[in-house]
């Protein structure tokens, strides 16, 4: 009988939802119960509800309530992997209106410039307000702390996702992963990880040039006969990304496209990150994840904004196809971490609980959420009739930018919730 339930919304099933279920997965006592506010890996129907969420905050609240106070007879805790989206963040709030506590446990890092990194350009939002945070390393903590989040309220815990790469052993063999992609197993392998781009600055431009940087790297694969592998995020913003990848490459250069959503395990980030000789990206946590394996990494920084992998962790970096041309078959010849010891003691401070080959960043987690012990009753609870927040006007300081949404409009703001959400 499983003695901890916590509450969780399905959100990213490669992220966080991966995150939480490696956390109950071989744990007896803790069970995971989901409040479902979106179709599993709809990509529209998230973006529309963030929308919607920001638009008619206390008309969301109210509907996620119903959600959450349906969702399990009780729960101890709801776990979240990021709270500084408004659907999150009000998630939060509703949760902790009703006595419920609120526990973070991040799915990513600090990727790109720090002032970036968990913030909602459009609310604010630039730190938990959950009960606990579990952070990866002290990068986090710092940051946190300097934005107001109290230091006793977050515990060290290091990175499950970063734990799974240092220990990765691969599932298929290289002529498996090479036959299942249509590579040649003899021929090199470069895989560029792709991402959003979203939170840069001028997103647009960045996409263009990480574009580029793909075209650039393409080219020298092409020269040097390696095979180019481009890894879409799980995330794409619709078809924009790979509009850009279209429109920057060509149809005469044909090269392989993983998505993650493809099936199989050869489309699992470990696996692929595994068999490349070398990966490339922006600023993708990959980088660091191939570190992790022993191999070769190169960062692409066609933009202003640095990623600390190469600004503190001195990962080899270049901006020119000439310098692809140089350093990218040095880096292959080598076949070993690219990156220098130095950095590498200063990213395992600021990435894990001071040791990358620690694994039991699974067990500090577990022994965190079983603290909360004391279960809520929802048999007692009831919807709040100002929308299921404590403040009848504003939500809490901080979200002052959301438009506020009178209760007259609820029915209305309803209908077209369910529609977005498709869910009931």
């Amino acid at each position: 009988m499983k003695s901890l339930n916590l509450l969780y919304i399905p959100w990213i099933k490669e992220h966080g939802d991966v995150l939480l279920h490696d956390v109950a997965k071989d744990a007896d006592d803790i069970a995971l119960t989901p409040v479902q506010i979106t179709p599993q890996g709809d990509t529209v129907a998230r973006r529309a509800l963030i929308q919607f969420a920001a638009n008619a905050p206390r008309t969301y609240a109210r509907l996620f309530e119903r959600q959450f106070l349906n969702a399990a007879p009780s729960a101890h805790a709801l776990a979240l992997t990021l709270d500084w989206t408004p659907p999150m963040r009000i998630a939060a709030e509703v949760a902790q209106s009703h006595g419920v506590p609120v526990i973070v446990i991040p799915h990513e890092g600090v990727f790109m410039e720090e002032w970036r990194y968990y913030r909602d350009p459009n609310t604010g939002a630039d730190a938990p307000i959950a009960d606990r945070l579990l952070a990866w390393g002290h990068g986090q903590k710092d940051i946190f702390t300097k934005r107001g989040y109290p230091a006793e309220r977050i515990s060290v815990v290091g990175s499950p996702k970063l734990q799974k790469a240092a220990s990765y052993a691969p599932r298929l063999t290289r002529e498996e992963y090479c036959s299942r992609l249509g590579l040649a197993p003899e021929r090199k392998i470069v895989m560029f990880c792709a991402q959003t781009l979203d939170n840069v600055e001028a997103p647009r431009t960045a996409r263009q040039m990480q574009a580029r940087a793909v075209a650039d790297l393409h080219d020298v694969c092409r020269e040097r006969d390696y095979q180019l592998i481009l890894r879409l995020p799980a995330i794409q913003q619709g078809t924009l990304l790979q509009d850009t990848f279209d429109e920057a490459l060509g149809a005469h250069q044909a090269l392989t496209i993983a998505r993650p959503d493809g099936g199989g395990v050869e489309a699992t980030p470990a696996e692929a990150t595994w068999h490349a000789d070398c990966v490339a990206s922006f600023g993708s946590t990959m980088l660091l994840e191939k570190g992790l394996m022993n191999g070769p990494s190169l960062a692409t920084t066609y933009i202003e904004e640095v990623t600390p992998f190469v600004r503190n962790g001195g990962l080899p970096s270049v901006e020119t196809k000439a310098e692809i041309e140089a350093l990218l078959p040095e880096l292959m010849s080598r076949g070993v971490r690219s990156f220098p010891a130095d950095g590498w003691a200063r990213l395992e401070h600021e990435f894990s609980a001071d040791d990358f080959e620690d694994t039991a960043a699974l067990v500090r987690i577990r022994e965190a959420l079983r603290a909360y012990d004391q279960s809520v009753d929802f048999s007692d609870l009831r919807p709040r009739q100002t929308g299921g927040l404590p403040a009848p006007d504003l939500l809490r300081a901080g979200h002052r930018t959301y438009r506020r949404v009178e209760t007259d409009l609820v029915n209305r703001f309803e209908r077209v919730f369910w529609k977005i959400v498709g869910v009931r």
